[in-house]
């Protein structure tokens, strides 16, 4: 699970900010959560790992879970 951005600690944001040269006070922040949605699934891809949405207790559906993991396999 991804931490809410405001979550993430300063000195890991400052850690990436001058790891990939933004200006100094570039914060953490998306526009959109299509954005935010889609840089997740990246990091997921090249972690090699998939998402499981089913929540603890098991109040997702089956079907929709098996959905999920069908899409990701194509595109892996």
């Amino acid at each position: 699970m991804f931490p809410a951005l405001e979550d993430v600690p300063e000195m890991v944001v400052d850690f990436v900010r001058r790891a990939v040269e933004l200006p100094e006070g570039t914060l953490p922040v998306y526009r959109a959560e299509r954005t935010a949605k889609h840089h997740r699934g990246l990091v997921r891809k090249q972690a090699g790992v998939t998402y499981d949405q089913r929540r603890p207790g098991g109040s997702s559906s089956s079907r929709s879970a098996r959905k999920l993991r069908r899409r990701t396999a194509r595109r892996i």
